[in-house]
C-alpha cells in the first residue's frame, strides 16, 4: 500500500463547471489565444533562426549586388525557401517562367512590374509549395522574411494569392512587423 494519496477525481459534472465557469470569465479563450501567441513566437524565432544559418552558409544576393531577400516556411513537414531570382537554379528559372505563361504576364515593359515578383522571394516560395502540393494549398499560411517586401510584391502578390488560392497569407518580418496578404491586398504596418 503506497503513502501516495490518489488524485482526486474530477467528474464529468465538476469539470463542465469549471468550463462554464473560465467561459464565463473568458479565461478560456485568453489562454487559448496566449498558447496560440506563444507557438507562433517560437515558429517565428525557428524560421529566423533557421533563415541566419542559410545566410551564414550561404551568400543570398540581389540583382544589384546587394543583400538579397530569404523567405522561409513550412507546409505539412517540408521546409520551403525563398530567395531572389539571382540566387535561382534553372529549375527555379522554369518554375518561375511557368507561372509567368499561367498568368499570362506580358511580355516586355508591359508586363515588368507584375513578373518581378515572380522572382522575389517571397512568391518563389509560394511556388515551390504550390508545385510540391500539386495545386493544394493552405487556406491561411505564414512566410518569414528577412526583408520588407518592395512595391512590387505589395502591388501583384494579392493576385498570385488569389489565383492559388490562399485566403490569408501572413507575412512575418524578424522586427515583429507583420502584413497580411489577401485576395483584396497588401495590408500591413510597412507600406
Amino acid at each position: 500500500m503506497s503513502d501516495t494519496p490518489d488524485p482526486p477525481t474530477v467528474t464529468p459534472d465538476v469539470r463542465s463547471w469549471i468550463t462554464r465557469f473560465f467561459d464565463a470569465i473568458g479565461w478560456t479563450e485568453q489562454i487559448a489565444d496566449d498558447i496560440a501567441q506563444g507557438q507562433e513566437n517560437a515558429a517565428a524565432e525557428a524560421a529566423f533562426d533557421a533563415i541566419a544559418d542559410i545566410r551564414a552558409n550561404q551568400r543570398i544576393t540581389d540583382s544589384r549586388g546587394g543583400r538579397g531577400t530569404v523567405s522561409i516556411t513550412e507546409v505539412n513537414g517540408q521546409t520551403y525557401v525563398g530567395v531572389n531570382s539571382t540566387n535561382f537554379t534553372e529549375e527555379d528559372r522554369a518554375l518561375a517562367q511557368s507561372w509567368e505563361n499561367a498568368l499570362e504576364i506580358p511580355a516586355g515593359p508591359a508586363g515588368r512590374f507584375a513578373r518581378q515578383v515572380l522572382y522575389h522571394a517571397e512568391a518563389h516560395t509560394l511556388m515551390q509549395i504550390h508545385r510540391d502540393s500539386g495545386g493544394q494549398m493552405p487556406a491561411e499560411m505564414t512566410i518569414y522574411v528577412d526583408r520588407i517586401a518592395c512595391s512590387a510584391c505589395q502591388n501583384t502578390l494579392p493576385d498570385l494569392v488569389r489565383v492559388m488560392g490562399i485566403e490569408t497569407l501572413t507575412v512575418r518580418l524578424d522586427d515583429g512587423r507583420i502584413a497580411t496578404v489577401t485576395r483584396d491586398g497588401f495590408f500591413g504596418d510597412w507600406q
